[in-house]
């Protein structure tokens, strides 16, 4: 990709946006230990998931919308990242320290629990393990849909709470990535992005 060229992506179909939901009031501060205290690091109860990248689409391909998740009760986010436990390693570990750092009543109008279920996302991890963000966007690219099954939970308390942040105005917005990917987005054409960033 030249220096003159920016690659301008539209989400047309947003499948990820839930609709309000008074339950998404109801959630209440979260449950944890103590400041000083943590949930300790996963349990590896066996080997983790991997994805089949066989199963992996490219962003030219349409995945099938991604259903049952808003159905989900409005969970604490230690409660909701339980079922992540064999998906993401020491996810119990980073839960704690996105809760550690974010106040009891965030200044955004957040739960404490929606307000660190966005800083979870935004956080890497330290090892050599995928983080929080780049596994699920696997997964969400992934065309198995019941590899989200997991997911559902997380994705009910996250998404709710990025619904309800004030819209920015649209801009160009950077991001880093690994490889070269101008080849899988040719001028003029329109994709969906299923991942989340």
């Amino acid at each position: 990709m030249g220096d003159n060229e920016d690659i301008q992506i539209e989400r047309i179909n947003p499948r990820l946006l839930i609709p309000d939901s008074e339950d998404s009031r109801t959630l209440g501060p979260s449950k944890t230990l103590g400041p000083s205290k943590t949930l300790g690091p996963s349990k590896i109860l066996g080997p983790s998931k991997t994805l089949d990248p066989s199963k992996t689409l490219g962003p030219s391909k349409t995945l099938a919308p991604i259903i049952g998740y808003a159905q989900e009760p409005l969970l604490p986010l230690d409660k909701a990242c339980e079922p992540l436990i064999l998906v993401v390693h020491h996810i119990l570990h980073y839960v704690t320290v996105a809760l550690e750092n974010t106040p009891d009543n965030p200044a955004d109008g957040l739960s404490r629990d929606e307000s660190a279920s966005i800083r979870l996302y935004t956080m890497e991890w330290a090892d050599e393990y995928s983080s929080l963000c780049s596994t699920l966007n696997k997964t969400l690219t992934t065309a198995d849909r019941e590899d989200l099954q997991p997911w559902f939970s997380y994705l009910k308390l996250f998404l709710t709470a990025l619904a309800k942040i004030q819209y920015a105005p649209r801009h160009t917005i950077w991001r880093g990535v690994r490889k070269n990917i101008s080849d899988e987005y040719p001028p003029g054409s329109q994709f969906t992005n299923d991942a989340l960033g």
